[in-house]
């Protein structure tokens, strides 16, 4: 669900606008790793040349991924 519009989501609508549903592809590039801690930059197909830093924590369980951008957090995603 994407609310308005971003470098990730372009187009002329604003938060007052109905959220609207957007699939994309995107591409995550690890620039370093710490232990179970890992941080890069990611960039959708809408956009390449607008890249985001983020910051990734793999759970203890192995299986788990939590983490945040700056548009936001990264919720808890298994990774099977």
């Amino acid at each position: 669900m994407v609310f308005g519009n971003n470098a990730f989501h372009p187009g002329s609508q604003t938060p007052a606008d109905p959220p609207r549903v957007r699939e994309l592809e995107y591409t995550m590039e690890i620039k370093g790793q710490d232990g179970r801690v890992l941080w890069g930059e990611a960039w959708s197909t809408a956009n390449p040349e607008a890249k985001d830093p983020f910051a990734l924590a793999i759970a203890s369980d192995g299986k788990t991924i939590v983490g945040a951008d700056f548009d936001g957090a990264h919720y808890p995603t298994s990774t099977r």
